[in-house]
């Protein structure tokens, strides 16, 4: 049934459609949420009241979209989020599942109102006018969202010498949240590819929050280069964690500092300086009070009990601030060896950490007569390079020891992996096989 418009009417008219403005900003606006809720509430009683009159659609129609679309992009995964979540949760799953279950009740309660308040009266012209104010109040909100969670990421590459490298290829997908915290199967947003300029910098846009970024960069006459950036969880968190990765391992890994705009470098390395393979080992020794095999012979790969060795280790224990016994593990050099002790996380940004160091090669000097592993027992642990008694092998150690700080004529355990040069180089990041277990 159709109406004949009055001024009244178009009085009207304009003053939804400028409450349906409102209330769309005022959505976006911190701690509004609540009150743009409660008007799509009073604006489902006033359908309730305008439903004979022809004017009503102006107000029913927005709120019967605004429904829709919040249901069909919202309503699936959570639905696949509460079946999942016994087993598999997301880490925000339990909070995001009770603002879930909040949302659709009033989506659902709304939805009810509105099919029992629908308008009785329509006006061909009025139906048209109103169509598209809310396809434009709805675009509106849409680019606001957008521009909200738009995250632009710069990175920097560098080569070995820290010199910029220009019109490197940079493609990137962005993922956020699937059925119990797994990765979707299909990306957020895709870019790319982007290519980097004279200052070796590329922009990315991507999406703050709880999205993560698979980057990858390719040049030619370098290796290929992938850096997963991971989520920011909460407002609270103030690092995100990068892995850096070649085709077919994990190159670096580290924390980079949240930032708006956020910016990091990475190196991409020639084949020729990290193409080296390296012998790997897997060692363990066990011992009572530093006594028996507590001497690496890394020219044998093999622990010793004798003098010709390259490092001794040594378990002590020290009192913490808090009044705990905590057990350490020096790393001693023998016979003109030399150690050095370098953290496992990379540093992104300024000050940069030495393409040596993201790339596991083995400095060139730097090294001392022993180091301290503060906690043997933790995982990651830091990366231990030695420099041997013949002055031309390089190798790297990972470090996991157990002692009882209380009792220390209880059996101590000392696990090492170990990578060590083949060729007189100081690369160190794959080894012979590269199958073989990295660390």
């Amino acid at each position: 049934m159709t109406a004949r418009l009055t001024k009244h009417t178009w009085r009207t008219l304009a003053a939804i459609m400028a409450g349906w403005w409102g209330v769309m900003f005022l959505a976006f606006l911190p701690g509004m949420i609540v009150p743009a809720v409660v008007v799509l509430f009073a604006g489902a009683v006033s359908c309730f009241l305008l439903r004979g009159r022809e004017i009503g659609f102006a107000v029913w129609f927005p709120i019967a979209a605004i429904l829709t679309v919040f249901l069909l992009a919202f309503f699936p995964p959570f639905c696949a989020e509460l079946r999942l979540l016994p087993r598999n949760p997301a880490p925000l799953a339990g909070v995001a599942m009770i603002y879930g279950a909040v949302f659709v009740t009033l989506a659902v309660g709304l939805g009810v109102i509105c099919v029992l308040t629908r308008p009785r009266l329509y006006s061909p012209l009025l139906c048209c006018l109103t169509v598209l104010n809310t396809a434009a109040v709805g675009w509106t909100a849409y680019a606001r969202y957008e521009s909200s969670v738009a995250e632009p990421i710069t990175i920097r590459f560098l080569d070995s010498a820290g010199s910029p490298i220009p019109d490197v290829g940079v493609t990137y997908q962005v993922f956020g949240y699937g059925p119990g915290g797994s990765k979707p199967s299909s990306p957020a947003r895709t870019g790319g590819p982007d290519f980097s300029g004279d200052d070796g910098k590329v922009m990315l846009r991507s999406k703050a929050g709880t999205y993560s970024v698979e980057i990858t960069a390719r040049k030619q006459g370098y290796e290929d280069l992938f850096v997963d950036l991971g989520m920011q969880y909460n407002k609270w968190q103030t690092t995100r964690r990068a892995k850096v990765s070649t085709l077919d391992m994990a190159v670096a890994h580290a924390e980079v500092p949240i930032a708006r705009p956020m910016e990091f470098t990475v190196y991409l390395a020639r084949p020729e300086e990290i193409e080296h393979p390296a012998e790997f080992h897997q060692l363990a020794s066990r011992f009572v009070e530093n006594q028996g095999k507590t001497r690496l012979d890394l020219l044998q790969c093999r622990f010793v009990d004798n003098e010709e060795a390259d490092v001794r280790f040594e378990f002590f224990r020290e009192m913490d601030d808090q009044g705990y016994w905590r057990s350490r593990l020096r790393v001693i050099a023998m016979n003109g060896a030399g150690v050095l002790q370098v953290p496992y996380y990379s540093n992104l940004v300024s000050p940069l950490s030495s393409f040596e160091n993201v790339m596991k090669i083995a400095p060139s000097g730097g090294y001392s007569e022993s180091v301290v592993i503060v906690d043997p027992g933790s995982s990651p642990g830091p990366n231990i390079y030695v420099r041997a008694r013949d002055g031309r092998t390089f190798a790297r150690l990972g470090i996991s020891g157990r002692s009882n700080p209380k009792n220390p004529e209880e059996t101590a355990r000392l696990s090492v992996s170990l990578l060590k040069t083949m060729d007189g180089s100081r690369a160190l990041m794959r080894g012979q096989d590269r199958r073989s277990p990295q660390f």
